[in-house]
């Protein structure tokens, strides 16, 4: 259904308006979680050597935002990790990409953002990764944590909205790389995408 609608001869707006379901985190509130994060995260981890490393595709957006808002001396790092590939949910297997296997982290306090905490695969893959790599602490940082979705005990130490069991695009996340575009998040109807 989303390429039919896709290859309608309409704006882009309009096409992602007829495979919305609803609005979940307006663009308003987006500033605010940003702006809460951002002093959190300031406080913490003043005056210490910080490494933040954003998971692409989905966290770019955020991780965006959030940077700008930051008054840290921060170095900044970007993973590619997948688990989803076409599909609407995770295979369970992470694969890490744009990383040298003889990194090392040591002395650095490693803050992960990423756009979405679902099954937790992917934030156990990248603590491993840098734990193993003498990284002096790793902490997490999402935008939404889907607890439903959850296999195994793990948490963020940062946390933008927790939300519900719903498939959502938009603000960097995407469903087939479209609606990334979308400056708000929106729950994605189920039509387009079962």
């Amino acid at each position: 259904m989303i390429d039919e609608i896709f290859e309608r001869n309409i704006g882009y707006d309009e096409k992602s308006k007829l495979c919305i379901d609803k609005i979940l985190v307006s663009e308003k509130e987006i500033a605010e979680i940003i702006t809460d994060m951002a002093k959190k995260i300031e406080s913490d981890y003043k005056n210490k050597k910080v490494l933040i490393v954003g998971v692409l595709k989905g966290a770019y957006v955020f991780m965006s935002d959030l940077t700008r808002r930051l008054r840290l001396d921060a170095e900044l790092h970007f993973v590619s990790a997948s688990s989803y590939g076409p599909r609407s949910k995770s295979s369970g297997n992470v694969e890490l990409n744009d990383f040298k296997p003889d990194e090392d982290f040591s002395g650095y306090d490693v803050i992960i953002i990423d756009d979405i905490l679902d099954s937790g695969n992917t934030m156990k893959k990248l603590r491993e990764y840098f734990n193993g790599r003498n990284a002096k602490s790793v902490e997490f940082c999402v935008f939404l944590d889907k607890t439903a979705a959850r296999a195994d005990c793990v948490s963020a130490k940062y946390i933008g909205k927790a939300i519900d069991d719903a498939f959502v695009v938009g603000y960097g996340l995407d469903y087939r790389e479209k609606f990334r575009n979308l400056p708000y998040v929106a729950v994605l109807k189920k039509e387009v995408y079962m």
